[in-house]
């Protein structure tokens, strides 16, 4: 497939990039055991990580690739998108998640002041996500997956 050799854009790239990695951090992580996403039943993955804690940290041998690169070229509304994922250093937390809007302003995200409103807030939570080892048991031992996400283009940019 042709689409798997486009690379994203550098500024796309980065954020995914910081997104899988800011979120792969053990010594900052609010997890209870290594299998979080296993472990509790009816509790929401994403909600045991310390988002307060995360940091900015790139690898230089990561990457991700995605094909299609754009949605709706033949005027689809939905398409699936596959994610390939490499990464130096897996781990069984390790996940990927699709945001939106691509272009957030992360200053005009405000809370309310109420106990229950606290960080993150919706504008800066994944619409969609999956553990980078969902379609690949093998991703902790090799750092590589493919990961598919139905998208559903609502943009008009």
């Amino acid at each position: 497939m042709e689409g798997y050799h486009q690379q994203l854009p550098l500024k796309t790239f980065l954020i995914l990039v910081f997104i899988f990695h800011v979120f792969n951090f053990n010594s900052a992580s609010a997890h209870t055991s290594k299998t979080v996403h296993n472990s509790k039943m009816g509790v929401q993955p994403l909600s045991q990580i310390a988002i307060e804690k995360a940091t900015f940290a790139l690898h230089e041998s990561a990457s991700i690739r995605t094909y299609p690169f754009l949605l709706g070229l033949k005027g689809e509304d939905t398409e699936w998108v596959d994610v390939q994922l490499e990464y130096p250093d897996p781990s069984e937390d390790d996940w990927v998640g699709v945001f939106s809007p691509a272009k957030i302003n992360s200053s005009s995200c405000y809370s309310m002041n109420e106990k229950k409103n606290q960080k993150p807030y919706i504008c800066s939570a994944p619409i969609k996500y999956k553990y980078a080892n969902h379609s690949n048991p093998d991703y902790i031992k090799t750092g590589k997956t493919t990961l598919k996400f139905q998208l559903i283009n609502q943009r008009a940019d």
